[in-house]
């Protein structure tokens, strides 16, 4: 008969730390939301400035790219305009005498892989 026998080492301390991934991983993901919030809300910024994707840049006095705001909640980043720029949906949806510069969906379609990037790093230090 041939018989083949394999053991952990530190049995204990691999099941301790295999037990501890879902804290380490909600943890990072977390800082990462808190990332991708801060960095989407810097690049809206920089799309309303330059006018990516749009046809006109929706610039006259900046108080509208200065009222983008990130929040980060658990689990949960916003990114919004502030109460000062109420006009800004009209700029985003666009109205019947005005067409839409979606700052917000320009942003995310053109930092989508940056974004992402967050989230992999995130699980890169859950794993280590």
């Amino acid at each position: 008969m041939v018989k083949i026998e394999i053991q952990l080492k530190n049995e204990k301390a691999i099941l301790n730390k295999f037990n501890m991934m879902p804290q380490k991983v909600a943890k990072n993901l977390q800082i990462a939301i808190g990332q991708v919030g801060a960095y989407a809300s810097g690049k809206a910024k920089l799309v309303i400035t330059s006018g990516i994707g749009m046809w006109k840049s929706p610039i006259d006095t900046g108080q509208m790219r200065q009222g983008i705001q990130s929040f980060t909640g658990r689990m949960k980043a916003t990114i919004k305009t502030s109460k000062r720029t109420p006009y800004a949906i009209y700029v985003h949806e666009g109205t019947r005498k005005m067409r839409a510069r979606p700052f917000f969906e320009i942003t995310v379609k053109e930092e989508k892989r940056d974004i992402e990037k967050f989230f992999n790093k995130a699980l890169e230090r859950a794993i280590k």
